[in-house]
């Protein structure tokens, strides 16, 4: 028998395995591929995702910046206020003390109000 004819033979009996053998390997390569493109997918989704929150976090912690100055500059504002209206409390009470058993005079009431400015009667 020649090599030819023992190849021959060897592929009449062996060539559905071969065959099978090839459409295994096609079919595993490809759900190889598929696996990797469906994980890059998910990825390329978290990096969207955190690429969103990291804009958000971003714009929240600008806006906090900017109220931040806002609310430091309020709370400075009512520190001063405060502080006018202790020092004329103090020169109020200073030029009239009361006795134990008194009320508290015209002029010190003025102080207070002025102080404590304008405000609504209703609750």
């Amino acid at each position: 028998m020649t090599k030819v004819s023992r190849v021959t033979a060897w592929l009449s009996a062996w060539k559905w395995v071969l065959l099978l053998v090839l459409l295994l390997a096609m079919s595993v390569w490809l759900n190889v591929r598929q696996y990797g493109d469906k994980r890059e997918a998910a990825a390329q989704a978290r990096a969207q995702a955190y690429a969103e929150a990291l804009a958000t976090t971003a714009g929240i912690a600008k806006d906090a910046k900017k109220d931040s100055g806002q609310l430091l500059e309020r709370l400075d504002a009512i520190a001063q206020r405060g502080e006018r209206t202790r020092v004329v409390y103090q020169k109020a009470a200073a030029a009239q003390p009361l006795a134990a058993n008194c009320a508290p005079g015209q002029a010190r009431v003025d102080a207070i109000n002025a102080g404590l400015g304008p405000q609504s009667e209703n609750p």
